[in-house]
């Protein structure tokens, strides 16, 4: 009799279900192998179309159609514009003033876990940035425009409000940012998932370790006087006729030693006379008023920051100043006359307030005066 083993059936698995490949999910690599594979390599076919023109208006293309198809599409066209147009923007730096449009300097912010992406935010807190992206959108509607017609004249006055204004200025502010950040006084976009896990900032740590070192050296001589003032106080009242000596608890180890010497000897003492008493007051006044501990620096005020977004900067070759307008949800209102006219128009803006204004030399660096708002934003900030 002959058995045929047989295998078993496959265990039963659930159809898993694929989902459709979109072009938003391919990596950032690829997306950049497919951008440059769209500039031209060669001229064209008609006269003045040259490879510099074509790819010149691949550039146009990028920056008014391409990069707003989607969040993948944004990063990598904005990636490929920034790369081309920054060694243009960087010439055109005026020299007391500073660069630093990629925020390189700055830490690595930290991201929510368990959100939907860990990939930073489509829109930097960086200013300067911006003012770089409306640099490439000037710079490319212009080689455009030039490329085109031979009556378009360059607009001068462009570049001047970019670079005589817009620059500084947003530099200034992200000075004002990293110097805020790092002696506590406001708070980045990129910190919000840090703040709410840690209290809000106080004084600066140098400042406070100092007081506290102070605090803890006063305390010490504080207790060292109450330690050595009974023991003097028990020998002078001891020489005195007219205190009666009250012996102290029987608890305290440290005074009965001294005790038990000083009272077998007070019987023999004999009676000084008055002039001595007074001598005797007198010293302990002095010795009393030279054992005070010192007074401690008082403590500066708890300083919560607020949030760089809520501060802007007022520019100009002469002065720079620093506004405050705090941040407000819309007032909603579902009445009857909702929508005319009876309602303001500022209903949805703060009201601007000025911090500091300070006076800037012309060949004055950025980071002095970032540094002398910060400053005065601290004081404020104390003042609050």
């Amino acid at each position: 009799m002959i058995l045929d083993i047989k295998a078993p059936p496959p265990p039963y698995l659930p159809r898993s279900t694929r989902t459709a490949p979109k072009f938003a999910n391919l990596p950032h690599n690829v997306l950049l192998n497919i951008i440059y594979a769209t500039f031209p390599q060669s001229d064209g076919p008609l006269q003045g179309d040259t490879k510099d023109v074509r790819q010149r208006e691949t550039l146009y293309w990028l920056q008014v159609s391409l990069r707003l198809v989607n969040t993948s599409l944004y990063i990598a066209c904005m990636h490929v514009l920034r790369s081309t147009y920054l060694p243009a923007y960087n010439t055109l730096i005026r020299p007391p003033y500073t660069s630093d449009p990629f925020p390189s300097s700055s830490s690595t912010p930290e991201f929510v876990e368990g959100g939907s992406s860990n990939r930073p935010p489509l829109f930097s807190s960086h200013r300067e940035l911006r003012t770089l992206d409306l640099f490439i959108a000037l710079l490319t509607q212009e080689d455009l425009l030039l490329d085109s017609t031979s009556l378009h004249n360059p607009r001068h006055e462009a570049y001047k409000d970019l670079f005589v204004l817009l620059q500084p200025r947003s530099r200034l502010e992200d000075l004002i940012a990293v110097e805020g950040k790092r002696r506590g006084l406001v708070t980045l976009p990129e910190d919000i998932a840090l703040i709410r896990s840690v209290p809000s900032a106080s004084v600066s740590a140098p400042s406070l370790r100092h007081s506290e070192s102070q605090l803890s050296l006063a305390s010490e001589a504080t207790l060292t006087n109450h330690v050595d003032t009974p023991n003097k106080k028990s020998e002078e009242d001891m020489n005195s006729p007219y205190v009666i000596s009250i012996p102290p608890s029987r608890s305290s180890t440290f005074y009965h030693a001294d005790y038990a010497s000083s009272s077998t000897l007070a019987f023999h003492q004999k009676q000084k006379s008055i002039l001595d008493i007074f001598r005797s007051r007198n010293r302990k006044r002095t010795r009393a008023s030279e054992s005070l501990p010192p007074t401690p620096p008082p403590r500066r005020a708890q300083i919560t920051p607020i949030p760089f977004s809520d501060l802007s900067v007022s520019f100009t070759p002469r002065t720079v100043g620093l506004f405050y307008t705090p941040s407000s949800k819309p007032i909603h209102y579902g009445g009857s006359t909702y929508g005319t006219l009876s309602l303001s128009h500022n209903m949805y803006s703060a009201r601007k307030r000025l911090i500091l204004e300070i006076p800037r030399g012309r060949d004055e660096g950025l980071e002095v005066s970032a540094i002398a708002l910060v400053r005065g934003l601290r004081t404020w900030l104390e003042d609050q």
